[in-house]
């Protein structure tokens, strides 16, 4: 009888009952976690929305120190937090950024969540939400992705996770304009290929994707074209670790680029020891085992 139903009458059906079963798991949740309960810790579905919930605070914290230790951020400085989720990142940071963090995203849930559990107890993490369309997270979005301006503020260091996994080749592009124009060094995750892959076999220019009907699904890029893509955005300095997808033995399941703009690099050492041990180009590298001797 279900097939009788014209298909957008069979996915609301579908998502009232996902949506049922999530609330369910959450109240449950709730009554056995008191982390939940005092809106210390989001619930399961909004954990879930960004990654795998059992994994949320590990990954928080995994970046937390990429962070302080790959993008350099210090206490007292500025943060852009692009594509935020539910605060995987930002709550970690609350125990120590003195500066200020500003989380942006589409999801309304989260954004509300966040405003409602972090901002009123530290006052300098703002979440902002843009209702930007994504075919994947947003379709009814009423800003195309070609006109997001971001604010014309200098933020110190910008971090942007499972962003441009989401984002077509034009979309791509100026994201990275915008990133570029407003953050001195930061930490950007993406796909990059030096060959072709099969999880990815719809081609686009440089852009690969897994899905022809909603790109959005998941997008990867040749490295040298994205390499190149953030060199024009003003980012000089530029390291790539090899994530753990396509078997590198990077920090992230993504590949990691650790990004910077003309002297802002110095203010990362890690960055700036990785770009002297890479050599004059940044191609190829595998960042050293252990810390440098001091």
């Amino acid at each position: 009888m279900a097939r009788l139903l014209p298909l957008g009458v069979r996915r609301a059906i579908r998502g009232l009952r996902s949506s049922r079963v999530a609330g369910v798991a959450d109240a449950l949740e709730a009554l056995v976690d008191p982390r939940v309960r005092r809106g210390n810790l989001p619930p399961w579905s909004l954990r879930g929305y960004v990654g795998a919930a059992a994994s949320f605070q590990d990954v928080g914290v995994e970046f937390d120190g990429y962070l302080r230790d790959l993008a350099g951020l210090a206490a007292h400085e500025s943060l852009l937090d692009y594509g935020c989720g539910v605060g995987r990142m930002a709550l970690p940071l609350t125990l120590w950024l003195r500066g200020s963090y500003l989380g942006v995203d589409i999801d309304p849930r989260c954004i509300d969540w966040c405003r409602h559990h972090v901002t009123p107890t530290h006052p300098n993490f703002e979440f902002v939400r843009l209702d930007i369309r994504n075919a994947r997270y947003n379709p009814r979005g009423r800003i195309e992705p070609l006109d997001v301006r971001l604010p014309l503020v200098t933020v110190d260091v910008v971090v942007a996770a499972s962003v441009f996994t989401h984002l077509r080749l034009a979309d791509t592009v100026h994201l990275l304009g915008e990133l570029g124009r407003v953050a001195t060094r930061g930490l950007i995750s993406a796909y990059v290929l030096d060959t072709e892959d099969p999880r990815l076999p719809v081609r686009d220019g440089p852009a690969r994707y897994a899905n022809a009907v909603v790109p959005e699904e998941m997008v990867g890029y040749q490295r040298d074209w994205f390499e190149g893509a953030l060199r024009a955005a003003g980012f000089d300095s530029i390291v790539c670790l090899s994530g753990r997808w396509r078997g590198g033995h990077g920090p992230t399941e993504q590949d990691l680029f650790v990004v910077a703009r003309g002297e802002a690099a110095h203010a990362a050492p890690a960055l700036d020891r990785m770009r002297r041990s890479a050599g004059a180009t940044d191609e190829g590298f595998s960042p050293p085992e252990g810390p440098e001797p001091a």
